[in-house]
């Protein structure tokens, strides 16, 4: 049953991107209704993301375990389940294409930046903070491609 209702869901929302066509950067209310599709997934079925189904890394594997859900060959849509370790930062990124968390446990506190050109150095810029975004379970937050967070 859970295979056929992310079967579904990514069905419903590769429908929605395609709709757009399946673009490097989908507007802000597509994005929103796929993260709509990902918490009524998820909430459908949090009994099953629990660290027994998902574990965290071992201390000494580092802090982060991604485990891939759903791939799609075509288009590179790809779907991930992220056991974070608590207490744990990692640096300033962006992902190089857009991107959607959905809470499941626990809360992420994401940061979001944009760079400030210094105009004594052209090379060289900086951070400016811009927003704080907490995910908690059930709550989703949509990042485009060149959004910075941490």
């Amino acid at each position: 049953m859970v295979e056929r209702d992310l079967a579904q869901c990514m069905t419903r929302i590769q429908h929605t991107l395609s709709a757009q066509g399946l673009p490097a950067s989908p507007s802000r209310k597509c994005l929103r209704q796929v993260a709509e599709e990902l918490q009524a997934f998820v909430a459908g079925h949090a009994s099953l993301f629990d660290f027994g189904g998902f574990p965290l890394p071992a201390p000494e594997a580092g802090v982060l375990n991604s485990y891939t859900l759903f791939q799609a060959r075509a288009n590179g849509l790809c779907l991930r389940v992220n056991a974070m370790a608590g207490g744990v930062d990692s640096a300033v990124h962006d992902h190089g294409t857009w991107a959607l968390i959905v809470g499941i446990r626990g809360t992420e506190l994401n940061r979001i930046y944009r760079r400030a050109a210094d105009s004594s150095e052209p090379a060289k810029a900086g951070l400016v903070a811009l927003a704080e975004h907490p995910v908690g379970p059930g709550q989703g937050l949509h990042l485009a491609p060149e959004q910075l967070h941490w």
